[in-house]
């Protein structure tokens, strides 16, 4: 705040969690994801050399209780499945898809308590999977599961069911 804001995040290109995105380091496999921002950071493009830059954002699955990263992806939602794929296995599998009555909040207990009642204890961390109307959108919320964990949107899951070998 004293030295303003210099741009150094973005001119880095590093990956690192999003604002929200769990980042604390945990004794066991939690899920989260970190980007990096590659959008065009060059002082001046009117120069002979042309810009390299390659633009947009890229995201990996990462996770807070071992150095596990996982590959490059376009889509921030796909980067998290990748992450609960490593620290959940079998997260997918066996989860129902729970249609919430109205947006869910994280301090929502009756939300919570009919989730916690439709899949059963879950251990810390464990994501919920929802069925969302078009207006809220597919991003992949982190601690908003009962359990502390990502709520997937349903659209997504599915996308990612379809794409595993």
């Amino acid at each position: 705040t004293t030295w303003g804001r210099h741009g150094s995040t973005a001119a880095s290109h590093a990956f690192r969690p999003g604002i929200c995105d769990p980042s604390t380091p945990t004794d066991i496999c939690q899920p989260t994801c970190v980007a990096a921002d590659l959008d065009c950071c060059c002082p001046d493009t009117s120069r002979d050399t042309p810009c390299q830059c390659v633009g947009g954002d890229v995201y990996r699955g990462a996770c807070t209780g071992c150095p596990w990263e996982g590959e490059n992806r376009a889509d921030e939602s796909e980067a998290v499945c990748d992450a609960l794929d490593h620290a959940h296995p079998g997260w997918i599998d066996d989860l129902p898809i729970v249609t919430p009555e109205r947006r869910p909040s994280q301090k929502d207990q009756v939300w919570t308590a009919k989730v916690i009642d439709i899949v059963g204890e879950r251990p810390t961390g464990w994501p919920v999977i929802t069925r969302r109307g078009d207006t809220i959108g597919l991003r992949s919320v982190p601690h908003r599961s009962p359990w502390g964990g990502y709520d997937v949107a349903a659209a997504t899951a599915e996308a990612h069911l379809t794409q595993r070998p």
